[in-house]
C-alpha cells in the first residue's frame, strides 16, 4: 500500500543507485535486507530537502518476473496518480505493484500481474484475511468427515473378512479336534432327541395355538422381568383412539404409545448399555460394564425414544397375523437349519431387520435384509450389527419386505425341517410364524442357576468350541450366531455317540 511517512533525518542515510531513473524513481537501501522502491512527491508538495517525505511502496522490487502463470487480476486504477497500480487477486486486501518497465515485454492481459508481492507473502506480514480462514476451515473439516467415513468403511470391510476367515479357521479347527464323520442323516436321526416338547415350548415363550381363541395364537411369557410389565390401555378424548402405557427396558420410565405403535410424546431416554457386575475390590459394590459408573449413576447413552420389546408379561395375544410351516408331501429328507435373526426397535417393540439361515455343512441358504413395518427409533447397532445403510432402498438393493421373507421362509422350512437356534423363540416371534420342531441351545446348554437364566452364546461358543465370536465392535454376525448354534448341537451330538460307544449310555 502507499504510505506517507513523516521526518526521515534521523533515520541512517540512504544511498542513491541510480536505478529506475527512466521512470521517475530511485532505488534507497535502509539497512534492511531488501531495498526499497519510492517516487518523487508531486510538484506541488513543499518539502524541505533533508526533509523529503517518500512515498514507499512497500515490497522489494524484482525485475521482469514472470507471472504468466497466476490468474488474472484486475487494474481497479488507484494510486495512478504516482505511477502505480493496485491489483486484485480475490484476496481481501489488494496488491500493489508500478507499472512494468517499458523494456518488459508483457502481453496485455497479463501486465496487471506485474506485482511486488505474493498472497503468501503478504498473509505472512499481515495475516489471512477472514474468508482464507474460513475456508481452510471448512476444507479441513470436510476432509476429516472424509477420512473417518473411509476408516470406517475400510474398517468395517476387514471386520468383515476377518470374521469370515476366523469362521472358516474354526470350523477346520473344530472338525480336526471333534473329528466328526456323522453323516446329516445320521445327525438328523441323533438330534431328533433333543426337539424341545410343546408343554416346553409354551413355558419358555415360543408361539403356540391360544386356548381360548380358535386359529389364534398367544405367547406366554410368566417372568415379570424389565419391560414386561401388564399392558395398560387408555382413551383418548379426541378420536377414542386407544393409548398404551409401557416401561422403557433401558431407563425404566413410563412412556404412551398408540395400539400402531406410534409415540404420544417425544422424550430422550438416558440409559446404561452394559450390564451390572460386582466388584472385587469392595464389598456389594456394582459397576455397569460399558462406563464403570455406579448402580445409581446417571445413563451414558441417549436415544431419541424410550423403547420395549413388544412382548408383555402373561398372556399375549391373540394374534391372527401368524403363519404356520406347512407339511410337504412325498419328501423322506428331513433337513436341518440354523436360524438366526438381528433386530431393530420400532414403536411395535423389536422387529426383524435381517434373517439367516444355514444348513448343517454351514453353508449359507438364505441372508437378507428386511425393512421393518414400523418406523426405526433405534437401529441398536452395537447390539444388532445393523446400519441405517443397511436398511435404505437407495443403498441396499437387495432389501426385502417383511411379507417377502415370510414366503421365502415357507419355502425353505417345512413342518419338518428342523430348525437349531439360540433363544429360537424371539426369532419366529418376529418372523410371525409357528414352528414346533425346534432345538434350543440355551435349553440344550443350561444355566448353572437353571430356567429363566441363560448362558450367553458368545460363553459357550468359547468353552466347548474354543471359538471367539462377536470380538468386533460392529455387533453381532446372524451368519456368525447361526454357525455358532449348528457347530454347539454337533458337538452335543458327538459327544452323545461317543458316550454310546463307550457303553455310558
Amino acid at each position: 500500500m502507499l504510505h506517507q511517512f513523516g521526518d526521515y533525518s534521523h533515520q541512517p542515510q540512504r544511498i542513491h543507485h541510480g536505478h529506475g531513473a527512466a521512470h521517475g524513481r530511485v532505488i534507497l537501501t535502509s539497512g534492511f535486507h531488501h531495498p526499497y522502491c519510492v517516487t518523487y512527491p508531486p510538484h506541488n508538495v513543499s518539502l524541505q530537502t533533508p526533509h523529503m517525505r517518500l512515498y514507499i511502496l512497500a515490497r522489494p522490487v524484482y525485475q521482469k518476473p514472470n507471472y504468466s502463470h497466476l490468474p488474472q487480476r484486475t487494474h481497479s486504477g488507484h494510486g495512478s496518480a504516482h505511477g502505480t497500480a493496485v491489483l486484485t487477486s480475490g484476496y481481501r486486501y489488494p496488491l500493489y505493484a508500478p507499472y512494468p518497465p517499458q523494456e518488459t515485454n508483457l502481453q496485455p492481459s497479463h501486465k496487471d500481474s506485474y506485482k511486488l508481492q505474493t498472497h503468501h507473502e503478504y498473509s505472512s506480514a499481515h495475516g489471512p484475511s477472514v474468508l482464507t480462514v474460513t475456508q481452510i476451515l471448512i476444507n479441513q473439516r470436510r476432509q476429516q468427515k472424509l477420512k473417518l467415513e473411509k476408516e470406517r468403511l475400510e474398517k468395517e470391510t476387514l471386520l468383515i473378512e476377518r470374521q469370515r476367515e476366523l469362521q472358516h479357521q474354526n470350523h477346520v479347527d473344530l472338525k480336526q479336534q471333534n473329528n466328526l464323520n456323522l453323516s446329516e442323516a445320521v445327525f438328523v436321526q441323533k438330534l431328533s432327541r433333543y426337539i424341545m416338547e410343546a408343554n416346553l415350548q409354551r413355558l419358555h415363550g415360543y408361539p403356540t395355538e391360544s386356548a381360548k381363541a380358535k386359529g389364534a395364537i398367544e405367547i406366554y411369557k410368566h417372568i415379570d422381568y424389565l419391560g414386561a410389565r401388564p399392558n395398560k390401555l387408555y382413551k383418548s378424548g379426541l378420536n377414542s383412539e386407544e393409548i398404551m402405557e409401557k416401561q422403557c427396558i433401558r431407563c425404566e420410565r413410563t412412556f404412551h404409545l398408540t395400539k400402531s405403535g406410534g409415540y404420544i410424546n417425544a422424550e430422550t431416554c438416558t440409559f446404561h448399555w452394559g450390564k451390572l457386575y460386582d466388584t472385587q475390590k469392595e464389598h456389594n459394590l456394582k459397576k455397569y460394564t460399558c462406563c464403570s459408573g455406579g448402580k445409581y449413576s446417571a445413563g451414558c447413552t441417549h436415544n431419541a425414544f424410550h423403547v420395549w420389546t413388544g412382548i408383555e408379561m402373561g398372556i399375549n395375544g391373540p394374534y391372527h397375523d401368524f403363519v404356520y410351516t406347512r407339511s410337504q408331501q412325498n419328501s423322506n429328507e428331513t433337513k436341518v437349519y440354523a436360524l438366526d435373526c438381528e433386530m431393530v426397535f420400532t414403536g411395535r417393540g423389536l422387529e426383524v431387520a435381517r434373517v439367516t439361515l444355514v444348513d448343517c455343512n454351514n453353508q449359507l441358504i438364505y441372508d437378507h435384509y428386511v425393512q421393518p413395518m414400523g418406523a426405526i427409533v433405534d437401529y441398536n447397532t452395537r447390539f444388532s450389527g445393523i446400519t441405517k445403510r443397511n436398511l435404505s432402498q437407495k443403498e441396499n438393493s437387495h432389501l426385502k419386505t417383511f411379507t417377502e421373507v415370510q414366503r421365502d421362509l415357507l419355502q425353505l422350512i417345512n413342518a419338518d425341517t428342523i430348525l437349531i437356534g439360540h433363544g429360537l423363540e424371539n426369532d419366529l416371534r418376529v418372523l410371525r410364524m409357528v414352528h414346533k420342531r425346534v432345538v434350543d441351545t440355551s435349553y440344550e446348554f443350561p444355566h448353572p442357576l437353571g430356567f429363566p437364566y441363560r448362558c450367553a452364546l458368545k460363553s459357550l461358543s468359547k468353552k466347548y468350541l474354543k471359538w471367539d465370536i462377536r470380538s468386533g465392535d460392529m455387533g453381532h454376525s446372524s451368519v456368525e450366531d447361526s454357525i455358532a448354534c449348528m457347530e454347539l448341537m454337533k458337538w452335543k451330538v458327538h459327544e452323545f455317540v461317543k458316550s454310546e460307544h463307550s457303553g455310558r449310555v
